[in-house]
């Protein structure tokens, strides 16, 4: 038997519509990366593909541990993506959020 269909999201695709399927994602349906810097005073928390308008960022800190939490914005609450940080000494009080087009980049201050 010689199968040449593919099945992807509940439906029969050739192997040629299915690579294009994957790799041709919209840019707003991209998940969100996150990537951590350290400067001596602050950390800097760079979160790429997050769009205001369909998504929601929860942040949250306990015992040294900075979690975030990206939701879609609708009413069921979708979760979508977290990662978690282990920051030792982190104002939370302080934290920045500074928002461009399709990012966000937190700026922690660290605790002297």
């Amino acid at each position: 038997m010689k199968d040449n269909f593919l099945v992807y999201n509940n439906c029969l695709i050739s192997p040629k519509e299915f690579i294009n399927s994957v790799l041709s994602l919209e840019l707003e349906e991209q998940l969100p990366t996150c990537e951590l810097e350290e400067s001596s005073d602050f950390y800097y928390i760079n979160v790429d593909s997050f769009y205001d308008s369909k998504h929601i960022l929860e942040i949250s800190y306990k015992n040294h541990f900075l979690i975030l939490k990206i939701m879609f914005n609708n009413n069921s609450k979708e979760f979508l993506f977290q990662r978690i940080f282990y920051l030792s000494k982190v104002d939370v009080s302080n934290i920045l959020l500074h928002d461009n087009k399709s990012s966000l980049k937190l700026i922690i201050p660290k605790a002297v």
